[in-house]
């Protein structure tokens, strides 16, 4: 690597005395070194720090401010110490390269160092060109960076709401931090849908777990547990006795992105390569680092290191704040470990995985705050605080408090991106097969925190090539034991202990499939829990609106301030899904509540589709929520909706359906409830035919509405029929058989379990003739209602209609919701195979005078109706 440097490059070969090149840390580094920045007389022969560029091959203490260097080489046999018994150990540079054999040290891992260093990284962008560009710390194969200041709490929670106010104010938090001292800078989390309410204070004194701090509070910051969900503010700490930071300019300036930025973006960088010896970074203060816009510029990065070996490296409780693009970098690199580290103020994703490839990474306990759009790649339009692209990583006890974009950001790739992309295309390096990280096994997303995003914890999106995310409602990942083998045995995922709260739109989004959520705590969101897939949600908490936690006004309702802050949109929903079984079970409702200002329901559908027969709840519960309160379904019409009462936790009736109003799913046995939108309550049991995407050109007529006639909305690719009725289906267009020597018809029914028996009638061509294999025929409809084989059919060639019956014998478990069941059981297939289709091919009985009115059947009447009643609540959480 060759660096284009101004004058005077001096390489000094000394030997003190040692016949050995490699490096042994002592437990303190400082002790033993003779040369020393403040004595010349401790120089080897021509060397002087005063010159621009230095190649430093010997033990070296700094004891002071050096000069402002235009570069440092630490190569072979070369140490650079910084003095904890220095009035201040301060390196000025454009940059520093340590190679093999060379080490930067700042205290050790058994010997913190106390007391006070700072490296300035200083240059313009543009003064010179190098592999590691400019304004740099780069640690290069064997070489060593260790630095580990004064250990301190890296950040904790308030334990009391701290109020608003001008000069002096007491923190009280929930841990000890007599660590923090006089003139510390402390960060204050928001509490509330804005970011910008995160503020920043001055610590006059703190002891045990109280803090007098100094500065101007324009808001209060949340400290309590509210309505069953810790809502407690962060506190971080944001100054450290071990400072790095870039030198900056007072204004924007020549290359930089000055149209989007009008600050100066071009700080420093700190890289650590493959082979390094140690990369050991923690207690430290990171400042203006960064280089916006320019690619492998970051904070702290491990760039294309590859398997890092353990105990070599980590980068722990440190203090990253107001950085130009980025906090934490892990590329092409596997087994990062990013800990207990507070970062604040960053532009584009803060805590970063680059290309995909970044297995193992493990980042606990770690607090981001304030994560800013950048533009670096497109997906930092939209930024998450924790950008995480591969399935084998272990992000846990995190929080994400404040995003422009997102808190979490979990999604994959197809093939590797960025850098790893063009290894593997070119055949250098392979990292895994195409499609790989969509069956790879989750590593655990646990235990994590999130507020003050537009969207908190969102799993969903597919990685793109240009490092950019595909649109919502595009994830594919679904894991399987053998990733390489789609076909091995599908896994479910389990997360757990996940808290969210003050989401502007969704707090919980998830496209998982086979995703099983346990303790999920949710709260004052647009829409608290999304899932896409089929999935299991229990023993969890939803919120409509915290009891305390007002936060502070930012909407007018009917022209005056509301009383406390909002979410987007004008309605808010507690836990919805998507056309997959999801079934909720033993968790609690608590506040939703309508309100001038918002519709407040608990319970939703964005979509119900073929495989929702069994989408419900079961031991359910709510409080402080009235009725009307419990459920909702939009406006629109045209769509089908289905939800399964299983316990009655909802409606007050066991085993019940709540269904759109339409004619052909309700009976004189439902109860209307308009409160809950264009829904009804009934204790029909119902099934499911899906379309093949024939929807538009099929008819449904239930039997006792002759005159009534049912098409599915355009993207609704399946019919729900109630078991307590007879149905016939016809074909808008030419009849859809499959061609062959004999054309035949499939019929599949979904969710047809013991105790269900009905008779589904199928408009034919007139005068085809036509039987189902393995069933009976039988001369008369009357016949077949009073068959109950399940294995029989009646075809009238006159009207041209084939009525079949279907019958259940699947005993399905509480709460399956698989549609099918095991072993497919509770789907039914028949094949209708034609040996004369007949002479045309229209199949609309509709069309067909009489025919309707001949297989008319009287209508239920109304014994055994729902009646109107209401379950008492019931909290499942003491």
């Amino acid at each position: 690597d060759n660096i284009n440097m101004r004058t005077d490059k001096i390489v000094f070969f000394w030997i003190f005395g040692f016949t050995f090149v490699s490096i042994s840390f002592s437990i303190c580094p400082h002790l033993g070194i003779v040369s020393k920045v403040s004595d010349r007389n401790t120089w080897p022969a021509g060397f002087s720090v005063s010159r621009k560029n230095i190649t430093l091959n010997f033990p070296l203490l700094l004891d002071l401010e050096t000069p402002r260097l235009e570069g440092l080489h630490i190569v072979s046999g070369g140490r650079l110490v910084f003095s904890p018994t220095a009035a201040i150990a301060k390196l000025v540079t454009d940059y520093v390269k340590i190679e093999n054999g060379g080490s930067l040290e700042i205290g050790s891992e058994d010997c913190p160092f106390d007391g006070n260093a700072e490296i300035l990284l200083t240059g313009r962008r543009g003064s010179y060109t190098s592999k590691d560009g400019e304004k740099f710390v780069s640690v290069h194969r064997g070489g060593s960076l260790e630095i580990h200041g004064k250990p301190k709490v890296s950040w904790t929670k308030l334990s009391q709401t701290v109020t608003g106010g001008v000069g002096v104010h007491t923190i009280n938090v929930i841990e000890d931090v007599s660590s923090w001292s006089t003139g510390d800078t402390l960060v204050l989390a928001s509490t509330d849908f804005d970011l910008n309410q995160a503020e920043v204070v001055t610590v006059e004194q703190c002891r045990g777990t109280s803090c007098r701090v100094r500065g101007n509070l324009k808001f209060s910051h949340f400290g309590g547990i509210d309505s069953d969900i810790d809502m407690r503010g962060e506190v971080g700490l944001l100054s450290r006795n071990v400072l790095i930071q870039g030198e900056m300019e007072d204004n924007c300036y020549g290359d930089q992105l000055c149209d989007e930025y009008d600050f100066d973006t071009f700080g420093g960088h700190i890289i650590a390569r493959e082979g390094f010896r140690s990369f050991k970074v923690e207690n430290a203060e990171f400042t203006k680092l960064g280089q916006q816009g320019i690619v492998g510029r970051y904070p702290l990065h491990w760039h294309m290191a590859g398997d890092i070996t353990p105990g070599t490296s980590y980068v722990r409780n440190n203090a990253i704040h107001h950085t130009l693009q980025r906090c934490v970098t892990c590329h092409g690199s596997f087994g990062c470990k990013v800990e207990n580290n507070t970062a604040f103020e960053s532009l584009g994703h803060c805590y970063f995985m680059e290309d995909g490839v970044e297995r193992g990474t493990i980042m606990t306990g770690n607090l981001g705050l304030n994560t800013r759009k950048g533009s670096m790649i497109p997906s930092d339009s939209d930024p998450a605080t924790f950008w995480i692209t591969h399935p084998d990583s272990y992000i846990t006890k995190n929080t994400a408090g404040g995003s422009e974009g997102k808190g979490f950001w979990f999604l994959q790739a197809s093939l590797p991106t960025g850098e790893s992309g063009e290894l593997q295309a070119a055949g250098l390096k392979h990292f895994f097969d195409k499609d790989e990280l969509y069956m790879t096994k989750l590593g655990d997303i646990s235990g994590n925190t999130v507020h003050s995003s537009d969207f908190g914890f969102f799993f969903d999106s597919i990685l793109l090539p240009d490092q950019g995310a595909s649109e919502q409602n595009k994830g594919r990942f679904s894991p399987v034991l053998d990733p390489k083998n789609p076909r091995s045995e599908k896994l479910t995922t389990k997360i757990s202990d996940t808290t969210c709260y003050k989401a502007k739109n969704t707090c919980v989004w998830m496209h998982l499939e086979r995703g099983d959520y346990e303790n999920m705590r949710i709260a004052d969101s647009g829409e608290g829990m999304f899932v896409h897939e089929e999935s299991r949600v229990k023993n969890s908490l939803f919120v409509g609106e915290s009891e305390k936690n007002y936060g502070f006004p930012n909407m007018r309702v009917n022209r005056k301030m509301w009383h406390r802050s909002l979410p987007n949109g004008k309605a808010s929903f507690g836990f919805r899904n998507y056309v997959n079984p999801t079934l909720l079970e033993n968790s609690v409702f608590r506040s939703f509540q309508d309100s001038d200002a918002r519709f407040v329901r608990a319970i939703s559908t964005r979509r119900s589709g073929p495989k929702s027969i069994f989408t419900g709840a079961r031991n359910v519960s709510f409080v402080s929520t009235p009725f009307e309160g419990r459920l909702g379904e939009g406006k629109r019409m045209d769509r089908q909706f289905l939800y399964y009462d299983w316990s009655g936790s909802i409606s007050g009736t066991p085993d019940s359906y709540i269904v759109k109003n339409f004619p052909h799913l309700t009976s004189a046995k439902c109860l209307e409830m308009p409160k809950w939108g264009p829904l009804s309550i009934c204790p029909h049991n119902y099934v499911s035919v899906p379309l093949q995407g024939q929807g538009e050109s099929i008819a449904l007529t239930r039997t006792d509405l002759p005159d009534e006639t049912f098409t599915a909305a355009e993207k609704d690719n399946m019919l729900y029929l109630s078991s307590d009725h007879t149905y016939i289906i016809s074909f808008k267009k030419d009849f859809p058989t499959k061609k062959g020597r004999r054309p035949k018809l499939p019929l599949r029914v979904g969710g047809v379990d013991k105790g269900t028996s009905m008779i589904l009638g199928i408009c034919i061509p007139i005068g085809s003739i036509a039987f189902i294999r393995g069933h009976e025929k039988v001369n008369s409809i009357e016949e077949l209602k009073n068959i109950d084989t399940g294995s029989a059919y009646f075809l009238d060639t006159t009207s041209g209609i084939i009525f079949i019956q279907l019958k259940g014998t699947y005993a399905r478990q509480m709460g399956e919701t698989d549609l099918c069941g095991e072993g497919d059981a509770a789907c039914i297939s028949k094949m209708i195979i034609f040996t004369n289709p007949g002479e045309d091919k229209n199949a609309d009985c509709t069309q067909r005078k009489g025919v309707m009115k001949k297989y008319q059947d009287p209508p239920l009447d109304a014994s055994g109706a729902i009646q109107n009643t209401k379950q008492v609540p019931r909290s499942l959480f003491v």
